[in-house]
């Protein structure tokens, strides 16, 4: 030891509750000067977890969640989790079930950095949700116009126009 330097010994808190470790996550994001936006994600994604973690009847402990839960969590976002569920001011239509791929994925995305920073802070061993892959956005079939109205388009134009000369060579 040094002199004149005291011995300063870490110590893990020794708690291992989702939330704590993410009000952990938060403060550090907060000492980093991230926008109010992020933690806000960042507390939604640990309520999720704890919902899911109550409906399947275990503790929200980080040493619970493995790659398994990890997989219901995701399948649990997708098939059961209600759309805006507490929120306010959205009415109940709105509040339908299973989240948007989006939203999944960015749920995902979000966890597996808090999980980056609970094995940094060694409150975890490993990452489950790097096995988990993201969810594949379905894309909506392009409506492309048939020959026939493609034919109909361009012979309605006035060629002798500029404006609809140049519209004409753009469409072809």
């Amino acid at each position: 030891m040094k002199a004149g330097r005291a011995s300063v010994k870490t110590t893990r808190k020794g708690t291992y509750d989702l939330e704590y470790i993410f009000d952990r996550l938060c403060d550090a994001k907060r000492a980093e000067n991230v926008v109010q936006e992020t933690i806000d994600k960042y507390m939604r994604a640990c309520r999720y977890l704890s919902d899911y973690a109550g409906e399947i009847g275990v503790s929200a402990d980080i040493r619970h969640i493995d790659v398994d839960f990890a997989r219901g969590f995701v399948s649990w976002l997708i098939n059961d989790k209600i759309k805006f569920d507490g929120h306010n001011f959205k009415l109940d239509e709105h509040k339908t079930q299973g989240l948007s791929p989006r939203s999944v994925n960015d749920c995902i995305k979000t966890i597996r950095t808090f999980f980056r920073f609970a094995i940094k802070e060694a409150y975890a061993d490993d990452n489950p949700f790097e096995e988990v892959t993201l969810i594949t956005n379905p894309e909506s079939p392009i409506n492309i116009l048939s020959p026939d109205e493609m034919r109909a388009i361009l012979n309605a134009m006035d060629q002798r126009s500029f404006v609809e000369f140049r519209d004409y060579v753009a469409l072809i």
